[in-house]
């Protein structure tokens, strides 16, 4: 117990910065506002310091943009990333990594921005900077990514008027954009390996027009992509409802041509129900051909994230949802046939600071604190660990004995 919590306490003091780990939602292939969200890994560059990070290409039904090198509905956020206003007071911003990130103005001052995750941010005139506490940071320029500033390290963006671009660290060319040779398409050179080449495929883009879907155009979207000896491809049509589609091997996904949300995938039907609007609560529902149901529902106002898997187990987590605990999880239950089956609590100091943790059947953990902020001491049963006003591991003790003493420290 005494080593998890040290590796867990580990983990969250590393959760500052750009989140590199491949966007994930509860439903895979579906957003957390109910829209197709599919991931391609492309390959991994190399930062000088041997930092390796990952590059993707993303879809997202909801989009109407065209991404310069992989058409319609998809981009490249290493190369892509990008800041959007939404209205007066919120701006999204797509990290190079996928994921996304709210920003909202400080109500005194315009030009000064918070994000999610403690992030802040400044505007001067057309460029605005986003930065967490621990050192990353990215900039933009008439909304569009120019640098980034990863721990010290800087990468820029640099774009051509023929199409290419590259991402740089100094004089070294970490991803490069070039003009395909052999097809319709592009070659992505990533770091010092193989060139993947891309190729396009023909989209229709179905209009809703009196409540009728149409299609009104064809347009360039990924269609392939070679890498060496492996490879993959996109298949784009319409169903007999007119529902755009999406085929990848034996995988077909199908879309509503007016909301954007899923329909169906090759195992599910979904349906997305908006109860406020897609930020803030919604829950999204799927049925198997063989009756399975599954639920996801997501309420921002309440604090409260609630699962049914296809066994009946019912998952319901609850965090704070205003000061300085927002968004910290505060209880979790699970109900199984109407009978609560497990249940964690956990409650703070006045500085959110972790002063209990119990599960059910496990008993319960204490945490205390020196005055200088520092953990000094985790009770838990009949054991604890406690720790030196310089945070190294002292003791651990177990039934009132010294297991084990830091001799050293």
């Amino acid at each position: 117990m005494a080593m998890w919590i040290i590796a867990s306490m580990c983990t969250q003091a590393k959760a500052c910065g750009l989140n590199w780990s491949e966007p994930k939602s509860h439903f895979e292939g579906v957003s957390f506002q109910g829209y197709v969200f599919l991931v391609e890994p492309l390959g991994q560059i190399e930062l000088r310091d041997g930092r390796k990070l990952p590059v993707r290409a993303i879809f997202r039904s909801e989009s109407n943009a065209t991404s310069p090198y992989l058409g319609h509905g998809w981009e490249l956020p290493m190369l892509e990333s990008h800041i959007v206003q939404l209205d007066e007071r919120w701006f999204r911003v797509v990290e190079p990594t996928g994921w996304y990130r709210l920003f909202w103005r400080d109500e005194k001052d315009p030009t000064v921005l918070h994000g999610q995750g403690n992030w802040k941010g400044v505007i001067h005139g057309n460029s605005i900077s986003v930065m967490a506490d621990c050192g990353d940071r990215l900039d933009f320029r008439d909304g569009r990514i120019t640098s980034l500033h990863l721990k010290g390290q800087k990468l820029d963006v640099q774009r051509s008027p023929d199409g290419t671009a590259s991402l740089k660290e100094g004089p070294s060319t970490l991803l490069e954009v070039q003009k395909s040779l052999s097809r319709d398409g592009i070659a992505l050179k990533i770091g010092s390996g193989e060139t993947a080449e891309i190729g396009y495929a023909d989209r229709p883009v179905i209009e809703v027009i009196a409540g009728q879907p149409v299609v009104r155009q064809q347009v360039k979207s990924l269609g392939s992509l070679a890498n060496g000896e492996t490879g993959q491809a996109w298949e784009y049509a319409v169903d007999e409802k007119l529902n755009p589609t999406m085929t990848i091997g034996e995988l077909k996904i199908a879309w509503d041509p007016a909301t954007r949300h899923i329909v169906s995938d090759e195992n599910w039907i979904y349906a997305v129900q908006i109860h406020d609007d897609a930020y803030s609560h919604l829950s999204i529902q799927r049925v198997s051909a063989s009756g399975n149901k599954e639920e996801w529902e997501y309420n921002k106002l309440k604090g409260e994230e609630v699962t049914v898997d296809s066994n009946g187990l019912k998952q319901r987590k609850i965090s704070f949802t205003s000061g300085l605990l927002q968004g910290k999880l505060r209880r979790i239950e699970a109900w199984h046939e109407g009978s609560i089956v497990a249940m964690v609590q956990k409650s703070f100091d006045e500085k959110g600071r972790l002063l209990s943790h119990s599960e059910s059947g496990f008993g319960a953990e204490k945490w205390s604190y020196g005055e200088d902020g520092g953990i000094q001491k985790i009770e838990m049963g009949n054991g604890s660990v406690e720790f030196s006003a310089k945070g190294f591991l002292q003791t651990i003790t177990l039934n009132d004995q010294v297991l084990w003493k830091n001799e050293r420290y």
